[in-house]
């Protein structure tokens, strides 16, 4: 996996925890980001699960992408340990979480529509219509 340890949670480390994006929900039995020394180190699950939230439910991140302004995440996925189960599930490391090469213009994140690809077929896959003017996407 990577070198993250998982420290037990404590009273104290649950009770600062916030809905993040006011829909997502961390019920990790541990610390998500310790500090380790000067750094912070984060749960890769913990890191996959933040950015898919931030793409569906953070206004900023919608001001600068705005194609993801629709998206969703199945509520089973607004839960941290559902997504971390299904994510150990998957070949996972070394990949970018995908939303939309399953189901083309697909809004949802959810087990049956995502999938994890290498960064190479990500971005081949990207429209990009700005750029590459009338070629078809991958050119």
């Amino acid at each position: 996996m990577s070198d993250f340890i998982e420290i037990p949670a404590n009273k104290m480390s649950t009770s600062r925890r916030k809905p993040l994006f006011g829909m997502g929900i961390n019920d990790a039995n541990y610390i998500t980001q310790p500090k380790i020394g000067s750094r912070k180190k984060t749960c890769p699950f913990y890191k996959v699960w933040i950015n898919m939230l931030s793409r569906c439910y953070c206004e900023d991140y919608h001001n600068t992408r705005p194609t993801y302004k629709d998206c969703e995440a199945i509520e089973d996925w607004l839960l941290f340990s559902s997504f971390k189960n299904w994510m150990k599930s998957q070949v996972w490391q070394g990949r970018q979480l995908d939303k939309d090469i399953k189901i083309i213009g697909n809004k949802i994140y959810s087990p049956s529509t995502c999938l994890f690809v290498s960064d190479k077929i990500n971005t081949l896959l990207l429209d990009c219509g700005s750029s590459r003017g009338f070629f078809p996407i991958g050119v």
